[in-house]
């Protein structure tokens, strides 16, 4: 999943999102640098990315994107699958778009201290230019899988794979209403469970 997911399967925990939000800059044992709160995040956004990958539904949504993704056909689902949060909002959650990611970028902010390099370099960017909100618009979608291109060595086509996103909207749109209450209801477990760190 993506950053606009992530976000919103913290719930209301502070704690949970701000971990949630910075775990991708977060290598190995240096978890151990964080606050509990922060670490519960970050530990958290790891469940979601494992049952994510390893759920049957992804497996056969990520297989449309191999041709032109390659092994990063997962990244290009994970950030469609935040175009498709952003379109079926209303489904789930009573608050508006505009109004959590306004949150979440204030709640985030003010835990910058404990920014890794990479969340400290990204966030400004991502807050300027709105990419939250503007993931669930077309261009938002491709500007972000430019911008991923750019950063991967060897520049992977993530373009070409977003435009096979687009034109089997539909299909994938079916397989994350299928998956993603599957994850909301695993992470609702996971938020009342004590969680190990390691």
């Amino acid at each position: 999943m993506n950053y606009l997911a992530h976000a919103y399967l913290s719930g209301n925990d502070t704690g949970l999102l701000v971990g949630n939000f910075i775990a991708d800059g977060v290598r190995g044992n240096k978890i151990a640098h964080f606050p509990e709160e922060v670490r519960r995040g970050i530990k958290l956004h790891r469940l979601i990315d494992s049952f994510t990958d390893e759920h049957p539904v992804n497996a056969e949504m990520r297989s449309m994107f191999y041709p032109t993704a390659g092994k990063y056909a997962g990244v290009v689902l994970d950030v469609f699958y935040d175009h498709l949060l952003a379109d079926n909002w209303a489904h789930f959650s009573p608050e508006s778009l505009e109004d959590f990611v306004e949150h979440c970028y204030q709640v985030v902010e003010l835990s910058k201290e404990w920014f890794p390099e990479r969340t400290a370099y990204m966030f400004p960017y991502m807050r300027q230019f709105n990419w939250l909100l503007n993931y669930r618009l077309e261009e938002g979608i491709m500007r972000s899988l430019g911008g991923l291109s750019r950063r991967i060595t060897g520049n992977p086509e993530l373009e070409a794979a977003g435009r096979v996103a687009f034109a089997n909207k539909h299909v994938i749109n079916a397989g994350f209403m299928e998956f993603f209450p599957q994850l909301i209801n695993f992470c609702e477990q996971k938020r009342t469970e004590p969680l190990t760190f390691s």
